[in-house]
């Protein structure tokens, strides 16, 4: 009996050790990815600077921001969005949204409520959608 004992001790801490190590090693992976998604993000929004440029948009602001207000039970709540470019065109002002990957898509639900909020709190019915990797610009209007 005490030599059982002596084998579980080491099997339970060798067990534990490597599910800490698995923890840490995704947790690892995890900062890699969400740094590469940032990083991937920051060079599509520098190419959506430079093709909206190109198309005649004078960029105004970067990451600008909008104040909004909802009632929740009766009370007003406020919030903060923050569409990344404010761009003129034409002499209107407009929200440009810069987005890469899948989610550069109008068929994204994601991304087709956060332009209509945009819209509704720029008091614009028209905002851009930018493809930061394909390097599109979209007109979308509400």
């Amino acid at each position: 009996m005490f030599e059982s004992k002596l084998v579980i001790f080491p099997l339970v801490l060798a067990i534990g050790f490597l599910l800490w190590l698995g923890w840490k090693i995704r947790r690892a992976w995890q900062s890699l990815k969400l740094s590469f998604n940032r990083r991937k993000g920051k060079k599509g929004e520098e190419r959506a600077v430079k093709l909206l440029r190109k198309k005649g948009f004078e960029v105004l602001e970067e990451q600008t921001s909008f104040e909004g207000n909802i009632k929740v039970n009766g009370r007003k709540v406020q919030y903060t969005v923050r569409p990344d470019l404010l761009v003129k065109k034409n002499g209107s002002i407009y929200v440009a949204e810069v987005k890469t990957g899948h989610v550069a898509a109008v068929s994204d639900r994601s991304t087709r409520r956060q332009l209509r909020e945009y819209a509704l709190l720029s008091k614009q019915n028209k905002v851009f959608l930018v493809d930061g990797e394909k390097g599109l610009i979209n007109t979308i209007e509400f």
